[in-house]
C-alpha cells in the first residue's frame, strides 16, 4: 500500500481534516458577521461653508447641495448593499461549516464503530 492511501485510510487523520476545515468555515462565517455589525460610516455634510465660495448665486448653492445629497444616498446605499452581502456569505458559510460538522459527526461514528469491533473481535 502506498503512503497517501496508508495515510487517508486512517479515519483519524480524515476527522483531523474535516475538524479544521469545520474551524475555517466557522472563522469565516463570523468574520463575515463581524464586517456586517461594523457601523456604517456617518453620511457626509457638505455645506458651502465647507469650502470657498465667492459668489450670490442661490442656483449654484442649490445644485451644490442637490449634489451633496445624492452622494451621501448613494454611499449610504453602498454601505447596506455591502452589509447585506456580508450576512448572505455569513450563512454561507454557517451552512457550510455545518456539512462539515456532519462530516466529523459520521468520521467519529466510524471510529467508535470500528473500535468497537476491535474489541469484540
Amino acid at each position: 500500500m502506498n503512503l497517501p492511501a496508508k495515510l487517508f485510510s486512517d479515519r483519524r487523520v480524515i476527522l483531523l481534516v474535516w475538524i479544521a476545515i469545520f474551524l475555517i468555515k466557522l472563522s469565516i462565517g463570523i468574520s463575515h458577521v463581524l464586517a456586517a455589525q461594523r457601523g456604517r460610516i456617518a453620511p457626509l455634510q457638505f455645506g458651502l461653508n465647507a469650502i470657498e465660495y465667492r459668489g450670490s448665486d442661490p442656483e449654484a448653492g442649490k445644485v451644490f447641495d442637490d449634489y451633496s445629497k445624492s452622494i451621501t444616498r448613494t454611499i449610504d446605499a453602498y454601505q447596506r448593499y455591502n452589509q447585506r452581502e456580508h450576512i448572505v456569505a455569513a450563512y454561507g458559510y454557517f451552512a457550510a461549516a455545518l456539512t462539515s460538522l456532519v462530516s466529523i459527526l459520521l468520521e467519529l461514528r466510524g471510529i467508535i464503530r470500528g473500535y468497537r469491533r476491535s474489541q469484540q473481535g
